[in-house]
C-alpha cells in the first residue's frame, strides 16, 4: 500500500510538471467519458431500468392481428375483450383504455382544456400502482362520475391540497368527484394524461366490428409468454369460428409491455451507445499515444530505476498509476460535462422516446462513470507501460537526448497501429453519420400531400351538450367563418383526423363497391375514416384530382356523398373514374355513398410512412365533436396563435382549444426519431474525426522530431524542402490510407446495423462512402502538413549538435 501511495504522489507530481500534457490528456478523456456517461444515462433510464409497475415483466400488451395483412397489429372491440377475459386461463386480469381525448374543466374561468384517458376500472390495480392520495377506481364505478387526477394537475390546479379527495369539479359542465391522486412520476401505459375516467362497458350487437380498445394483461406466475400466446391463439380460432363476420382472419398477439414501450427506440439507442463507445476507444488511443511519447522521453529515467533494482511490476504499476490519475480526472470532469449534456439530449430527444423525464445522473450512472474511468486508464496506460517495462539498459543509459537523433516509423509500430485504428474507427462513424444525413435530407424532401407552409392547427373537443340537435355542425361552420374574417387568414376548416397529428378519433372502416356482394367485415379491405367540413381540402392545400369537394349543401337531409383519396380510387376502380360511382362502407352498418371527388394522397402518420387509403365524408352528415381546426394564414402561422385562440374563446369561453401549433412543428415531430439518431451520430463522428486528426498530428509530429538528425543531414546534402515534406507526409498518409481501407471494410458492417433508420438511401451508398473517405483524407493531410512544414525549418547545424 505504501508503494502505491508513493506511486500516486509521484504520478501527481509528474502530471503537474507537465501541465500541457496533463491538460490535453484529461480533456480528451473527459470529452469521451462524458459522452459515454450521457448516452449511458439515456440507455439506463429507457432500456435497462424496469418499468415502474409491480412485477413489470409479467405485463403484456394484447393486440388483435389482421392475418389477411400479414399479422398487422390492431386494436380490439369490447365484445372480443370480454370473451378474452372469460375464456383465458393464462391471465390474472386484463384492462383496457381508449385513445386519449380532452375534456374541458368548466368549474373555473377561463375554462381549461385537459387531456383525459378513459380506462377500465381495473386499470390501476392491474398495474399495481396505488394512488398517492385517496384511491383508484373500484369495479362497480364503471358508470359513475368519478375521476383520478395526475400528480402534476394536483399541484398545478389544486395547490397540492392534501384534502383534494372528495372535491367536486365540473368537466364539460357535468359534476365529477375527485377520488384520488396518482403518485409523482406515474407513467401511464395509456399515454400521459391530466386525469382518468372509468370506462362504461356496454357491448352491443355491432360492437365486434368497432376496434377502438387497447388492452394490457398480467400473466399468471405459472405461465410463460409462449404458453400464453398458444392459449390465446386457440381463443382467436374459436372466436373466428363463432363470429366469422367480424373475427375471420383475426388473431391475437401478446407482446411484453417492456418491449412495446421501448422496442421502437432500442436499436437507435444501442447504435448511439456503440458509436460513443468507439469514440472512447479513439480517445484512449490518443492518450496512449501521448503516454508513449512521454514514456519514450523517460526511458533514461526508467532504465536508471531498473538498473537500481526496480522490478518490471513496479515500473508498470507506476506508469499505470499515472494513467489512472489522468483517467479519473477525466471521469470527474466528464461527469460534470454529461450533466449539462443531458439537458441538451432531453431538448433534442423525440417525444416518442419513453421515460424521458427519468433520465439523469443516478447511482448506476456513477458506477458506470467509475468503471469507464478505470477502463480508460487501463486502455490508455497498458501499452506505454508494457512498451518501457523491459528497457535496453545499454542504449537507454546513454544520453537521454538520443531520442532526438534517431528513430522513425519502424521504431514506433505501436503508435502507428493506434493511428490506423483511430482512422478506421473514425471513418466507420463518419460513414454512418453520412448515411443518416443523406437519409434525413431525402426524408424532409418527401411531399406530405398538402401545403404545410402557413398552416396553423388547433385541437378542439366540444362538450356533450353540443351533440343535441347537431350543434357541433353549426359550431364548426361558425368558427370557420369567424377565423376567415381575421386579418392574415386565408381559409379555415376542420377534420376529425389531421395528417401528422395524433389527436382525433381515428379508425378504419371496411368498404366495397356498391354493386358487389357484401363481404364479411373481417374480409373486406379497410380505409381510414375522416369527417371534414366544407373547404377542408382547399384550406389544407390537398389537390383535387377529379370531381368536387364538399359543399354547404351536403347536409344530413341531402344524399350521402364521399370523397376518396387517389390510392383508394386506384384500388377500387383501377383505370376508371370513380366520380359518380357508389361506395359502401360500415358506419353503424353498411351504408351507400356516392363518390363526388378524388383528392391526392396525404401522409397521415409521418413522412416516413406509406400512403394509406382514405375516405372523407361531410361532417354535416356524420357529425363529430372532436375535431382538428386548420387555419391557413398568409404570413407566419405562429404569429396568429393569439388571435385564433381569442376567436375561439369569444365563440364559446367554455370550449378552449387543446393546443394551437404550426403544422411545421407537427411535421418536425414526426421525424424526431430520425433527427435524434442523425444528430448524435454526427456529433460523435465529428468528435471521432477531431480526435483522430489530433492523434495523427501528434504521432507524425513525434516521429518527425525523432528524425531531426536525419532531416538535418538531408537538408545539408541539398535536399529541397518539398522533398522533406514529401518524406514526412508520405509516411503519415500511408498509415491513414491503410486506416481508410480498414474503415471502409468496417463501414460495410456497421451501416447494415442502421439500415432500418435509413430512408431513400442504401447502406452501401457509394457517394456517401466516397465523400466521407475524401473528408478523412483531407483532414489527415492537414494533420500531417503542420509537422511536415515544421520539419523543413530544421537548421542542419542545430541537428548536428546532437552527435
Amino acid at each position: 500500500m505504501e508503494a502505491l501511495i508513493n506511486d500516486i504522489r509521484h504520478g501527481i507530481r509528474g502530471m503537474l510538471k507537465h501541465p500541457g500534457f496533463t491538460l490535453v490528456a484529461v480533456i480528451t478523456l473527459a470529452l469521451a467519458i462524458g459522452a459515454n456517461i450521457a448516452i449511458f444515462s439515456v440507455v439506463n433510464a429507457v432500456l435497462l431500468r424496469p418499468l415502474p409497475y409491480h412485477d413489470p415483466e409479467r405485463l403484456v400488451r394484447i393486440w388483435e392481428t389482421n392475418l389477411a395483412r400479414g399479422g398487422e397489429l390492431e386494436m380490439t372491440s369490447l365484445s372480443n375483450l370480454l370473451d378474452w377475459q372469460r375464456q383465458n386461463r393464462c391471465l390474472l386480469d386484463a384492462a383496457a383504455w381508449q385513445r386519449l381525448t380532452s375534456l374541458t374543466l368548466t368549474s373555473q374561468t377561463p375554462a381549461l382544456e385537459l387531456s383525459a384517458s378513459v380506462v377500465s376500472a381495473n386499470y390501476f390495480s392491474l398495474l399495481g400502482v396505488p394512488a398517492a392520495l385517496g384511491r383508484t377506481f373500484a369495479v362497480e364505478e364503471s358508470d359513475t362520475q368519478v375521476v383520478v387526477i395526475s400528480n402534476e394537475l394536483w399541484r398545478r390546479q389544486f395547490a397540492s391540497n392534501p384534502q383534494v379527495s372528495g372535491t367536486k369539479i365540473q368537466l364539460e359542465k357535468k359534476d365529477f368527484q375527485i377520488i384520488g391522486v396518482m403518485p409523482h412520476g406515474f407513467k401511464s401505459s395509456a399515454g400521459e394524461a391530466d386525469l382518468w375516467l372509468p370506462m362504461n362497458f356496454q357491448p352491443n350487437e355491432i360492437d365486434r366490428g368497432q376496434t377502438y380498445l387497447q388492452v394490457i394483461g398480467r400473466l399468471k406466475p405459472n405461465f410463460t409468454l409462449d404458453q400464453a400466446q398458444a392459449e390465446m391463439d386457440g381463443i382467436a380460432k374459436a372466436l373466428a369460428a363463432q363470429f366469422p363476420n367480424s373475427n375471420r382472419d383475426r388473431g391475437i398477439r401478446l407482446v411484453l409491455l417492456s418491449e412495446h414501450t421501448v422496442g421502437s427506440v432500442r436499436l437507435t439507442l444501442f447504435i448511439v451507445l456503440g458509436a460513443v463507445g468507439f469514440v472512447l476507444l479513439i480517445a484512449c488511443a490518443n492518450v496512449a499515444n501521448l503516454f508513449l511519447v512521454k514514456a519514450a522521453q523517460r526511458k533514461h529515467e526508467i532504465a536508471v530505476r531498473a538498473a537500481l533494482g526496480a522490478s518490471n511490476r513496479r515500473l508498470v504499476q507506476q506508469l499505470l498509476c499515472e494513467a489512472f490519475i489522468v483517467a479519473l480526472c477525466g471521469g470527474v470532469l466528464g461527469l460534470f460535462a454529461a450533466a449539462g449534456a443531458l439537458e441538451l439530449i432531453k431538448s433534442l430527444a423525440p417525444d416518442q422516446l419513453p421515460r424521458l423525464d427519468e433520465i439523469g445522473i443516478d447511482r448506476e450512472t456513477l458506477i458506470f462513470t467509475i468503471g469507464a474511468s478505470l477502463l480508460s486508464g487501463v486502455l490508455a496506460g497498458s501499452a506505454p507501460a508494457l512498451y518501457v517495462c523491459r528497457p535496453n539498459l545499454n542504449d537507454a543509459l546513454k544520453d537521454n537526448r538520443t531520442h532526438m537523433t534517431t528513430g522513425g516509423w519502424r521504431r514506433n509500430r505501436l503508435q502507428s497501429a493506434f493511428v490506423v485504428a483511430q482512422v478506421g474507427v473514425a471513418l466507420a462513424l463518419l460513414s454512418g453519420a453520412g448515411l443518416l444525413i443523406r437519409s434525413f435530407v431525402q426524408l424532409v424532401k418527401v411531399n406530405p400531400g398538402f401545403q404545410m407552409d402557413g398552416l396553423l392547427v388547433a385541437r378542439i373537443a366540444l362538450g356533450d351538450d353540443y351533440r343535441e340537435g347537431n350543434r357541433q355542425v353549426t359550431y364548426f361552420q361558425e368558427l370557420a367563418n369567424r377565423l376567415r374574417s381575421l386579418p392574415g387568414v386565408y381559409d379555415a376548416a376542420a377534420v376529425t383526423v389531421l395528417p401528422m397529428n395524433p389527436f382525433g378519433i381515428d379508425f378504419d372502416v371496411p368498404y366495397h363497391r356498391a354493386e358487389q356482394a357484401e363481404p364479411a367485415n373481417a374480409a373486406a379491405p379497410k380505409a381510414k375514416f375522416r369527417a371534414a367540413t366544407p373547404d377542408y381540402f382547399r384550406a389544407m392545400g390537398i389537390p383535387l384530382m377529379k370531381g368536387r369537394g364538399f359543399l354547404e349543401q351536403d347536409r344530413s337531409d341531402s344524399p350521402r356523398v364521399v370523397v376518396v383519396n387517389q390510392l383508394l380510387a386506384e384500388r377500387v376502380w383501377p383505370g376508371e373514374s370513380p366520380v359518380g360511382k357508389r361506395l359502401r362502407f360500415v358506419w353503424a352498418d353498411w351504408q351507400t355513398y356516392e363518390v363526388v371527388g378524388v383528392v391526392g394522397n396525404t401522409k397521415s402518420y409521418g413522412l416516413i410512412e406509406n400512403w394509406q387509403p382514405e375516405l372523407f365524408v361531410p361532417q354535416a352528415q356524420i357529425p363529430y365533436t372532436v375535431m382538428n381546426v386548420v387555419v391557413r394564414t398568409t404570413g407566419d402561422p405562429a404569429a396568429m396563435t393569439a388571435a385564433v385562440r381569442r376567436t375561439m374563446l369569444e365563440q364559446d369561453p367554455y370550449q378552449p382549444p387543446h393546443s394551437i401549433v404550426p403544422m411545421a412543428d407537427l411535421i418536425s415531430d414526426s421525424i424526431a426519431r430520425e433527427r435524434f439518431a442523425m444528430t448524435w451520430l454526427v456529433v460523435l463522428a465529428a468528435i471521432a474525426l477531431t480526435l483522430a486528426s489530433v492523434g495523427i498530428y501528434s504521432v507524425v509530429s513525434h516521429v518527425t522530431t525523432q528524425r531531426t538528425r536525419e532531416v538535418g543531414i538531408r537538408l545539408a546534402l541539398g535536399a529541397q524542402t518539398s522533398d522533406v515534406m514529401s518524406l514526412v507526409m508520405r509516411n503519415g498518409m500511408t498509415l491513414v490510407l491503410i486506416g481508410v481501407a480498414i474503415g471502409l471494410a468496417g463501414s460495410l458492417i456497421m451501416t447494415q446495423l442502421i439500415e432500418s433508420l435509413l430512408f431513400g438511401v442504401t447502406p452501401t451508398d457509394v457517394w456517401t462512402l466516397a465523400s466521407v473517405s475524401a473528408l478523412m483524407i483531407v483532414v489527415s493531410i492537414l494533420a500531417t502538413y503542420i509537422p511536415a512544414r515544421r520539419a523543413t525549418k530544421v537548421d542542419p547545424l542545430v541537428a548536428f549538435r546532437y552527435e
